[in-house]
């Protein structure tokens, strides 16, 4: 009989006053193309959520009910941070702030979800970039030399005689930097003739 009333009447899990780790918070980033091929630093405010300063997260004050949360025990502040963009980061990709999440001990993690704006010239797929470059139709016949732009400044690029419209040029390297910092990707110019 004491085996299945063992229990009963007795506290289990952590004692109370024992503090608790901080919520992890998840937000989304916004950075153009050009911000992602750089990397550096961008300063944020986001609004979180965090324990109330009043009554530290009790929701009660002197046994009443806490004017600045309304018994919440959690109040939403403006918080700024400043985050590093790695270079060559890709849509979707997460960037941790550790620390900087919900207020606990420890406190919580922020995970920064990337959004990619969409760029006027370039389109990426991978870490390729691709450009649609408008030439003359002298210059795919005859052949010439035309100058691309890339994200790290202009190049020089010459196009072969009799080359045809639409045709794909590849500048190695020119693309997205990896962010394991392995080989950049490439840069595809496509001759709009």
């Amino acid at each position: 009989f004491d085996l299945f009333f063992s229990g009963v009447g007795r506290r289990t899990g952590a004692p109370s006053g024992v503090a608790r780790r901080g919520q992890d918070i998840e937000s989304t980033l916004e950075i153009s193309l050009r911000d992602a091929y750089n990397g550096g630093k961008k300063q944020l405010s986001l609004q979180v959520e965090d324990t109330c300063p009043r009554c530290h997260g009790t929701g009660t004050e002197r046994g009443r009910l806490c004017t600045e949360c309304h018994g919440t025990g959690r109040v939403v502040t403006t918080k700024k941070f400043e985050v590093t963009i790695p270079r060559g980061v890709a849509d979707g990709q997460r960037i941790r702030l550790g620390g900087q999440g919900g207020s606990g001990s420890p406190s919580g993690d922020l995970y920064l979800v990337v959004t990619l704006l969409d760029d006027p010239t370039y389109q990426r797929k991978g870490n390729d970039l691709y450009v649609d470059l408008p030439v003359s139709l002298y210059d795919l016949v005859l052949g010439s030399e035309v100058k691309v732009p890339t994200m790290s400044g202009p190049v020089s690029m010459k196009i072969p005689e009799g080359t045809q419209n639409n045709r794909l040029l590849r500048l190695a390297g020119k693309g997205m930097p990896n962010v394991k910092g392995k080989a950049s990707g490439d840069q595809y110019v496509r001759l709009i003739g």
